[in-house]
């Protein structure tokens, strides 16, 4: 973790892309998280039974909770489920946890799915370590972090698989094994370059919340316009799109 942390800073410690770092619970540690301050950024860690003392705190705080005491929640529907998302939190204060002087909060996620036309109903719950907070990471702010930490799986192998049907597009070339490889290496590279034009759109600049599908077709257009500008420059024939 220290070197990709000390990686991530150096090319995107301009930006406002993040300023809070989530880990799943292989990588949540209370040295990780002191990386993390130590770079200006917070921390949202999932925690286990591996973790000790800080984890024990946060069954005895946050397991008995009912539904009524929930900070935030809402519904959605999931591959034809109807499932509930519920987050409860607990205050730290100024004192943090033990040796976890830098944790502020802790967070239960519950995630229940239930199966309207069989009835079935499957639960489970998450717990977090922040060094946000109550008042700076609400119920449903967690509740969003918790779900986006899977992005890291959604934003690249989903999207590539669902959004743009890259296993549709297999050509003869490609089946040579360094040629699967030169072409999955430019496609991550392609898609890692649209991901992040789209996640900026997506920030306040502007009321704009353009599709996936949108966002690759304004790269195109735009490509096509440099290849058009380029035959006028060297006096080809004009070319026109529709």
């Amino acid at each position: 973790m220290p070197p990709l942390l000390e990686e991530l800073k150096a090319a995107y410690g301009r930006t406002r892309l993040f300023s809070l770092v989530a880990t799943d619970a292989g990588n949540t540690s209370k040295e990780v998280g002191t990386e993390i301050q130590r770079h200006g950024c917070h921390y949202f860690g999932q925690i286990k039974f591996g973790h000790g003392e800080i984890y024990a705190e946060a069954l005895r705080r946050l397991r008995y909770r009912s539904e009524t005491e929930a900070d935030a929640g809402y519904v959605d529907t999931q591959n034809g489920r109807v499932v509930t998302y519920q987050a409860w939190q607990t205050d730290l204060s100024e004192a943090g946890w033990l040796d976890w002087s830098h944790a502020r909060q802790i967070v239960r996620v519950q995630r229940t799915a239930m199966d309207p036309e069989t009835g079935e109903v499957s639960e489970g719950n998450r717990y977090y370590v922040s060094s946000k907070t109550v008042s700076e990471l609400g119920g449903r702010s967690a509740l969003t972090i918790s779900r986006g930490h899977w992005r890291c799986e959604n934003g690249t192998h989903w999207t590539a698989d669902a959004e743009l049907m890259e296993d549709s597009g297999q050509v003869k070339w490609s089946r040579h094994p360094n040629g699967v490889l030169s072409v999955s290496v430019l496609r991550m590279a392609g898609l890692a370059i649209l991901a992040v034009a789209r996640y900026l759109s997506r920030l306040g600049y502007t009321e704009e919340r353009p599709t996936w599908q949108q966002v690759c077709e304004h790269f195109l257009l735009q490509s096509l316009d440099s290849i058009h500008k380029g035959h006028g420059r060297n006096g080809s024939a004009a070319m026109t799109f529709p």
